[in-house]
């Protein structure tokens, strides 16, 4: 093989996918790696006409400088979007570009600039938090101060109790809605899954706001689950704020609970006794693309400034971390209904061999 042969094979077999354009702007030859690129035609793309900042930016900044860097942003036939580093420098004739997908690489920059937004919300919280328990803990001294002056005046009174029960709900609603902020170890025990949803009636009625109807239908004498009380409240507050977003024009936010037996082919050999925590909703619902992502990290389908993509994961750790799972009902149109499956306290030992599981198979 003569030297000719050598660098064409070479070139043609790099690992680099990499394109010589003509000074007329028109592809000479790209090797294979280049018309191999995953998601993106890059023959079509650099062809394009001058209508492109980025890449006319290229151009310009190849022919005025010798050496450029620019990234583009492109969506391919499944519709998801693809970012593109292109590294061209001047050659004898023309310039030679490489090409690198870098969309991991932006989808990772992304999610640290995300958490990085959600420690500092996390730290305003916080100081908000710190002073709003020093108002309650004033109105809660001025009770006490104020039921012992009125005396056994019992109008007075009766007004100095609705205060301090406001002041302790009050203290309560901080607590929940902190409780993700705390770095603390995770604390099981069993929890009455029917009191617990009651206890938050006032909270996910504040949460789903005046537009959606809130009902609960909770079975006669659930089982209790050895679970994160605080887990469990944060997770059904996510999916109360999901439920509120998938009906912009109001609805219905049923939340129910029941015992069921799942059988050991239905759960993969490890059958048993859950307690089921049904949450639908009449809203929008989902496609099978988005079902197939919801409990994706950073995965989101509102905007960016209105959502973090965190929420559905963090209901999917608590439910595996508590022995459980998940399954999902949704068609577009058709609302949304996740049911979340808790190993009941009884007989618990063979459920807690179970391993983690985001899916029910049955779902």
């Amino acid at each position: 093989m003569d030297d000719t042969g050598l660098y064409q094979s070479l070139f043609e077999d790099s690992f680099e996918p990499t394109i010589v354009v003509g000074d007329d702007d028109r592809i000479v030859v790209m090797n294979r790696a280049a018309r191999d690129f995953p998601g993106v035609d890059l023959a079509a793309l650099l062809e394009e006409p001058a209508t492109d900042t980025f890449l006319e930016g290229l151009r310009s900044e190849l022919k005025a400088r010798g050496r450029a860097t620019v990234e583009v942003q492109r969506t391919d036939a499944h519709g998801r979007v693809r970012y593109v580093e292109l590294k061209g420098r001047r050659a004898i004739q023309g310039f030679v570009v490489v090409a690198r997908d870098v969309t991991e690489r932006r989808q990772l920059e992304d999610e640290l600039s995300q958490l990085q937004r959600g420690e500092l919300l996390g730290y305003q919280a916080a100081s908000v938090a710190h002073d709003l328990n020093n108002l309650l803990s004033v109105i809660v001294c001025s009770s006490a101060a104020l039921a012992h002056e009125v005396g056994d005046r019992a109008h007075l009174l009766d007004l100095v109790h609705e205060i301090q029960a406001a002041t302790n709900r009050g203290a309560k609603m901080l607590r929940q809605l902190l409780s993700p902020l705390r770095r603390k170890a995770t604390i099981r025990q069993p929890v009455n899954l029917n009191d617990a949803i009651a206890g938050m009636q006032p909270l996910l009625e504040r949460i789903v706001g005046p537009e959606v109807e809130l009902s609960l239908a909770l079975g006669a004498d659930v089982g209790e689950a050895t679970i994160d009380r605080d887990a469990l409240e944060h997770a059904l507050l996510n999916l109360a704020a999901n439920a509120r977003d998938a009906m912009p024009r109001g609805g219905r936010l049923t939340i129910g609970t029941r015992d069921v037996s799942l059988g050991e082919e239905e759960m993969a050999g490890l059958g048993g006794q859950y307690a089921a925590i049904a949450v639908s909703d009449t809203g929008l619902g989902m496609t099978r693309e988005v079902r197939e992502r919801m409990f994706d990290r950073f995965f989101t389908t509102k905007g960016a400034t209105q959502g973090t993509g965190l929420g559905l994961s963090m209901v999917r750790r608590f439910i595996t971390e508590s022995g459980g799972c998940v399954s999902v009902h949704s068609d577009p149109g058709q609302g949304t209904t996740l049911s979340l499956y808790l190993p009941r306290t009884r007989g618990r030992e063979r459920a807690s061999k179970r391993p983690r599981l985001a899916l029910c198979p049955c779902a």
